[in-house]
């Protein structure tokens, strides 16, 4: 890994710690009774450090795009392995969905990443398809030029 990915992801990961702590406050004060907070301050604290870490271990893991070598699905796989491990992690520590559920989160966070991978998917396959027809366009032009 270049200093310069090294860089970028330390960017993208207090990027991510910032967005983390936000929406885990916001989920916190507005999801439910904001007066616990006044009662559970420490356990509130956590709260926020736990949704931080997410925030930032999600956005630094997204420097796995860059990897020249690396395909979209290896990416995404890398990605989701990841990110899935982390939430599972600050799941269980912080108490975030019962066990009960777990199962239904399991797949909504699956289907998550396929629908992500899929729009990716075709999005580059679009993308070739237009380089690929330009690249005719001018190889036809080429042609025409020398044949005169």
């Amino acid at each position: 890994m270049t200093k310069e990915m090294k860089n970028r992801m330390l960017i993208l990961a207090l990027v991510g710690y910032i967005m983390g702590m936000m929406l885990g406050a916001f989920i916190n004060v507005f999801a439910g009774d904001p007066s616990w907070i006044a009662d559970n301050k420490w356990f509130f604290m956590a709260q926020l450090f736990g949704s931080g870490l997410l925030g930032a271990f999600n956005m630094a893991g997204t420097i796995v795009y860059d990897i020249e070598d690396w395909g979209l699905t290896r990416a995404t796989v890398t990605h989701y392995v990841l990110a899935l491990g982390a939430f599972l992690v600050a799941n269980f520590t912080l108490g975030w969905f019962p066990m009960e559920i777990m199962l239904y989160v399991f797949i909504m966070f699956t289907i998550a990443y396929f629908i992500i991978w899929l729009i990716m998917f075709l999005k580059f396959k679009r993308e070739i398809r237009l380089m690929n027809q330009e690249l005719k366009e001018m190889l036809a032009k080429e042609k025409e030029g020398t044949q005169v």
